[in-house]
Formats: structure tokens, sequence, C-alpha cells
């Protein structure tokens, strides 16, 4: 098959999803070809499709803070979906609101008004322990600091989310065992953070993330504080976790390589979805 043609099957197989798509899900449809032609040479497979049910739902979300006698709004009106198993880049420059909106999705936060819906679960609505509960069973968090406890082993450090879970020891250490192993960590297992690398942290807290398998991971500037190698290893491990668990991994960055991998991107400017 010559060149030109491989491009025009491939081309004709990604109008076919994107017809398959709209029928069930034409926002996402809609969204797919916003992305396309703002990043023209991407893959035109159009990867941005996401085939999978809504996971997260935020709708008219506006975020503002007092200070003094001034309200400073921060987001103004947010509305997006984020389906299972995508792989999303948030991106915005600094005060944009990207990650104050990735707070309000995790549930570390309320909103002043909207809603951030996971499935029939209005995050705003439930109290706070039953948000605790509900994050310990959903969301993964990964920041740029890493926050491993200094006084703790790895294993220890690994462990503490399935503690806060009264998940039983036996099960955990099984867990934290497999974890380490995914991302390459199973010999540091007994090492102190301070005698782990920047990269060896942020790998330990992408496994601290998972250990109660969450269904959504959220990432605030993950590569922040790694150089270009380890920032690209982050990426890969993310995308391996997406591809062999299923997890739906939402990231905020100012990298745009990062956002050029993943499969969709949503831009936030003065707090609103840069349409």
């Amino acid at each position: 098959m010559t060149k030109s043609g491989g491009l025009d099957a491939v081309k004709t197989e990604a109008i076919d999803r994107l017809i398959e798509i709209f029928d069930n899900d034409p926002a996402a449809a809609a969204q797919a070809i916003k992305d396309y032609a703002r990043r023209p040479n991407q893959d035109i497979s159009l990867k941005t499709i996401a085939v999978g049910p809504v996971l997260l739902s935020v709708r008219d979300l506006i975020k503002t803070y007092k200070r003094g006698r001034q309200h400073l709004m921060v987001l103004d009106g947010v509305s997006l979906d984020i389906h299972e198993g995508e792989f999303v880049a948030i991106t915005g420059a600094s005060g944009s609101g990207k990650s104050t909106l990735l707070q309000l999705m995790g549930g570390l936060d309320k909103p002043t008004s909207g809603e951030v819906m996971y499935g029939d679960v209005n995050l705003a609505k439930l109290s706070d322990s039953k948000l605790s509960v509900f994050r310990q069973q959903t969301v993964g968090f990964v920041f740029q600091f890493f926050y491993l406890q200094p006084f703790l082993r790895l294993s220890r450090n690994l462990e503490v989310p399935g503690m806060f879970a009264r998940t039983e020891s036996k099960s955990r250490r099984t867990k934290v065992a497999e974890l380490a192993e995914k991302v390459g960590l199973s010999d540091r297992l007994k090492h102190y953070p301070k005698e782990l690398s920047g990269g060896q942290m942020q790998r330990a807290a992408i496994a601290r993330a998972l250990l109660n398998l969450p269904k959504i991971i959220l990432a605030d500037e993950p590569t922040g504080n790694l150089d270009t190698a380890n920032g690209a290893a982050i990426i890969e491990l993310f995308e391996t976790i997406r591809r062999e668990l299923g997890t739906t991994i939402v990231i905020v960055t100012h990298d745009p390589v990062i956002a050029r991998r993943a499969d969709r991107e949503i831009r936030i400017r003065d707090g609103k979805v840069d349409a």
C-alpha cells in the first residue's frame, strides 16, 4: 500500500469513528473536531474521541474567593465532561483557574455554585465524611510536591491510603508490592524518601494514588519538579496505567509536550473553557 493510500485509509477509519461516536455523544465528537482544528498535525485516527461513558461531569462551575471586601472570580461557568479511560490535559496560564478546577473535580474543595457529578453523585451535596469516603474509593491524587512522609519507609508511605480506608493489612502489603513492581520501585521499599531521586519519589506518589484502585487520577503539574527525562518517564507511566488498568487520567500542566500526548486538551483562560 502506498503512503497516501495508507493515509486515506486512516482518514476513512477516523471519519467512520466520528459518525459512530456522534450518534452516541455529539458533545465528545464536537470537542474532538475542535481539538483537531487547533492541532491538525496530531494523530488523524482521532484518538481524542472518547468511547467510554462519561465518568465526570462539570456543569456551570463557579468558584469565588473573598479577599477583604472583594470577591475574586477564579472559575466562571466552566462546563466539561471527562470520559472513562481518557487521558486529558488541562492547560492554561498561571492563575487561569486550572488547579482550582482540578481540586473541585476531586472534591478537595466545594464550588460557589454549579455541579461536579460522578454519575448521579453530586460532590457539593455530600457531607464531609461521605466526601472523604468518596475520595478514598474513587479518586487518586498526584501533586507536583510528592508529600511522602519523611519518617516512614517507602513501603509504609504507599500503605497510607489503605490505612485510611481501613483495608486489611495483609491485603495492603500485597497491593503495595504489586504497585511497587509496576512503577519500578520494588528494590526501594525499605528506603526512606530522602534516599530516593525526584523521579522515584513521583513514581512512589503515583503508586500511592493507585492503592485503592481509583477510577480517576487527578494530577497537578506532576512533572513540574522533574527534569525532562524523568518527566517523560512519568508521563509514560501514566499512559501505561491508563492502558493496563483502564484508569482515567487528568493532568494539569504547563508543558505543551505533555498536552500533545494526551487524548484531549482542555484550555482554561480567565476562569473559562477556551472554546
